[in-house]
Formats: structure tokens, sequence, C-alpha cells
């Protein structure tokens, strides 16, 4: 039903009884009938009605619970008064974190108030600075939800305990804390466990670190891209890196880049040579002497015209490091297609 600054008190209450928002057509004194908005407030789709509304009405407890029951963002609207009363701010920030920034100052440096938004942790950005280096609160959010390390102090980014808290919830959030935990081992290493991506918030260091490359690389083979150059010609993490994601051999060294094997196992990039190499290394007895040199196509070309032969052994293409130590144990049994 339209209705309009001409419309009838009967007329705005069937109109707002099946949308609250309509109450912004009425004239001013409807707009500020207490019936009529504490039904506009029940039945709006929008935080805003309480914009149209009296000063008073704004400051009508009833109405502004009713409200910010349904919308928690319509604190916004609500007097000074109301914004500063813990029960109407509980409420509104329970129904949508993001109400806090409305709250009073008081009321954002309530850790009851602010810890009802702990589940979502953009709305910690309005908490107060006393709060946000309050260590215990923080250490309890971060425990949750590791990505809160963002609005916690520079203190806080710089508490060990904190930061390892952060990390090992979401690996990510090493990309908040201080420079001397982005430079610390056990920390790192927490965090790409997690979350190899944060081998990108690393230190040049633990870039370089082969054991904390490797670990980011099994959980996400992308993450060679944030190693040191060095570690990105390491045969063994590249292929650690494209068996797990296949396209991770654009960020290998150009050398690796050009390697068969390695073109091989990044299984987004046919290898016509490489597959008929595989088919034929699984039906073959593996050779007790391992080669060491690098992968040539004409080794290929040499093992395959020859793979019925006797003297087979003797082209058999060198393999990386990792399937020596495989094949090593398997070396006097037969590899079935």
């Amino acid at each position: 039903m339209r209705i309009s600054h001409l419309s009838t008190k009967v007329e705005v209450m069937v109109a707002v009884t099946q949308n609250g928002n309509d109450i912004q057509y009425a004239n001013d004194d409807l707009r500020n009938d207490r019936e009529l908005v504490l039904t506009a407030v029940a039945n709006c789709g929008y935080a805003y009605v309480l914009m149209f509304v009296s000063d008073e009405l704004r400051n009508d407890r009833e109405v502004v619970l009713t409200a910010v029951r349904h919308h928690g963002r319509a604190l916004q609207w609500a007097s000074d008064e109301l914004r500063n009363d813990r029960e109407v701010v509980l409420v509104a920030v329970s129904q949508n974190g993001y109400a806090l920034q409305y709250a009073s100052g008081i009321l954002r440096n309530d850790r009851g108030i602010v810890m009802a938004v702990s589940h979502n942790v953009w709305a910690l950005g309005y908490a107060s600075d006393e709060l946000r280096n309050d260590r215990e609160m923080i250490l309890a959010v971060v425990t949750q939800n590791g990505w809160a390390l963002m609005y916690a102090s520079d203190e806080l980014c710089n508490d060990r305990e904190v930061v390892l808290a952060a990390v090992y919830n979401f690996g990510l959030a090493l990309h908040y804390a201080s420079g001397e935990f982005r430079n610390d081992r056990e920390v790192v290493l927490t965090a790409v466990t997690q979350h190899g991506w944060a081998l990108l918030h690393a230190s040049d260091d633990m870039r370089s670190d082969r054991e904390v490359v490797l670990v980011a690389v099994t959980n996400w083979g992308y993450a060679l891209e944030y190693a040191s150059d060095e570690l990105r010609g390491d045969r063994e993490v590249v292929l650690v890196a494209v068996s797990r994601n296949g396209n991770a051999l654009r960020y290998a060294s150009e050398q690796l880049r050009n390697d068969i094997w390695m073109k091989g196992f990044a299984m987004d990039d046919p290898n016509a040579n490489f597959k008929r190499l595989v088919n034929m290394v699984r039906r073959y007895r593996v050779a007790s002497t391992y080669y060491k040199e690098s992968l040539a196509p004409d080794n290929i070309t040499d093992f395959v015209n020859h793979i019925n032969e006797d003297d087979a052994d003797d082209y058999l293409p060198p393999v990386p490091p990792l399937l020596e130590r495989v094949w090593g144990k398997k070396k006097t049994k037969t590899f079935r297609a």
C-alpha cells in the first residue's frame, strides 16, 4: 500500500505493518507517533527507520531496543544517552558487530561489549586503544580467530605468546606480527604449516630457510614464488611445489623451468616425452646405480630406444633426489603400469 503525507494513521499503520520502511513517507506528526514507530521498527527491512523519527523517539528505550534487535546498526540513530546504555549496545552488537562503532567511547572500552563482537574480526577495529592492548582479551580473541591480530596494539604484535596463538589459528596473521617474529623460525614454521602463503610475510632469512620453504610449498605449491632465488633453483624444493600445484613451476629458476622432469611433474603442463618416460620407468626394474647429472632430452631418447635391451641400465636417465630415496627402497621390485 502506497502512503504519502496525506495518508491517515490507519493507512500508515497498515503500510508499516507490512513494511516498516514506509514510515518515511508519512507526515511529521505520524512519523512521531510512538505506536506507529514501534510497529515500523518491528517490521523494518533496513536499519535506517530511526533516522526519520523525532529526537524524542530516538531517546525512547523501548523503541530503540526494538530497532536494534532487528538491525544492530540502527544504534547509529539512537540518542547519545542510549548509545551509552550498556543493555541497548549489547543487544545491538550481538545482532551486528559493526554497531560497536556507534557505541559511546565508554562502552567501546567495555570488555564484555567488545568480547560480544569477537566473532566479527573487522568490528574489533572499533574497540578502544586500551582494550586493543589488553593482553588477556586479545589472546583469547586471536586463539579463536588469528586475523584479529591486525587490531592488536604494536606491543601485543610483539608478544610471542599472542603471535604464536594467532598464526597457529590462521597462518596469514603473520602479516601483522612484528619484524622480530616474522624472522622467528618457530613462529614462521607455525604460520606456513597453517598456510603456505604466509611465506609472503616472512623475513628474507626465513624465505631462504630450506626447511621453512619446504613446509610452505608442501602446504601450498605456489608459495615457491616467495622463496629465495637459491631455493627456487633447488630441485627438491621445486619438485615438491610442482607436485602440489603444477603451475608453481612458473616460479622456479629458469634452469628448472626448462627441466623435463619438472615439466612432467607439473601436470598442468602436458609433456609427451615425460609421459612416455614415466610409462617405461614404471615397467622397469630400478637400477642399483643412480645418476646425478642433469636430465637431457637425449637421455630420454636413448633410454626409450633401449628399454627392452640388456644394457638398458646404461641409458637410465638420472632422477631427482626425492625420487632416488623412494626408488632406492624399491630397487629390487618391478614397477608396473
